[in-house]
């Protein structure tokens, strides 16, 4: 199998967190640009929130260390989620996207992204969990643990710029239980540390969200409300993939966007998210405490645009979005 250049990629059976071990090797400072380690399965996976994410066998569960650019670091994991859907594109699945960094079709959850920093270090552990023909979990309300969710650093502040110009804009120790299968691009194996403190995933400029003790023992689950159900490729498709063969399709998309925000074209990031948000228009309130209002889609660092009641609009730099509608159609 063929890999874009950039990426050194581990294989593995089973592994308790890909991001766990990439998030070690960034602390160690032994990751390289485009470390790569995917698994046939998780067995301590988290997404978003501190939450569980159930990473059975069938799935793609892969996190790689992809370097940031620029000082609106939220825009890592919207890139990988677009990532996600043009691959998506090339085996005639067209998905969306669910600011901030969700990839749905048809009301349903497909995969999401859960992207974290160490502080003081240039590269950020990008991790992305794809259903392909994995069991689905059940689904899990964002506000079922304790009535609130945790989120770090995430606020909402009145937007200093018209909003809605965006919204016209179209469109180890990770474990060794995991034997390696294959490793393109360095003769060692990586070194896996799993040294992670009490503050593991510490936050970086708002987009990361630390793991939470009171979310241990949380039935395994998707993020996301009852509106989001969760889904697979196959069940989409009725195709019966090999996950690992969207791993360099997906790949191959996340190259290609960030070189795009290596050239500062935010422009032409904006439009593409534009062009596949599911958000946009719907009425949706910010959790755990933010404001209620019309998604009017995303500026140029990525924040989205919530336009209040009062015909005000606020400017939203991280959270989770809890839709109030009806359903909206696929972009």
């Amino acid at each position: 199998m063929n890999h874009p250049a950039m990426h050194s990629i581990t294989y593995l059976e089973s592994i308790a967190s890909s991001n766990d071990a990439i998030l070690g090797q960034i602390r160690a400072g032994s990751a390289a640009p485009g470390e790569v380690i995917v698994a046939r399965e998780q067995t301590r996976g988290r997404g978003r929130m501190g939450r569980q994410w159930s990473s059975k066998v069938g799935g793609l569960w892969f996190t790689a260390a992809m370097p940031v650019h620029g000082e609106h670091l939220g825009w890592a994991g919207m890139l990988a989620a677009l990532a996600v859907c043009r691959a998506l594109d090339e085996i005639g699945l067209r998905a969306g996207v669910k600011w901030p960094n969700d990839v749905v079709v048809d009301g349903k959850k497909l995969a999401g992204v859960l992207v974290e920093m160490v502080a003081g270090r240039e590269l950020a552990a990008v991790g992305v969990g794809l259903n392909v023909r994995n069991p689905l979990p059940p689904v899990v309300d964002p506000g079922s643990a304790g009535g609130t969710i945790p989120l770090a650093n995430s606020h909402s502040t009145q937007c200093s710029h018209d909003c809605r110009s965006a919204g016209r804009a179209r469109r180890s120790e990770a474990s060794t239980q995991g034997a390696a299968l294959h490793h393109a691009g360095h003769a060692h194996t990586p070194a896996i540390a799993r040294e992670l403190d009490s503050k593991r995933g510490q936050i970086a400029n708002g987009i990361v969200s630390p793991a939470s003790d009171r979310h241990e023992g949380r039935t395994p689950a998707l993020p996301g409300s009852a509106l989001w159900p969760p889904t697979s490729v196959m069940e989409e498709t009725g195709r019966d993939l090999d996950p690992w063969s969207l791993l360099e399709p997906i790949l191959g998309r996340m190259d290609e966007l960030w070189r795009v925000w290596k050239a500062g074209d935010v422009a032409e990031m904006q439009a593409a998210w534009l062009a596949r948000d599911v958000s946009r228009g719907r009425r949706v309130r910010l959790l755990p405490d933010g404001p209620e209002g019309l998604a009017a889609g995303i500026d140029l660092t990525g924040s989205l645009c919530i336009r209040l009641p009062d015909g005000r609009e606020s400017l939203a730099r991280a959270g989770e979005l809890l839709f109030l509608d009806s359903a909206a159609s696929q972009p």
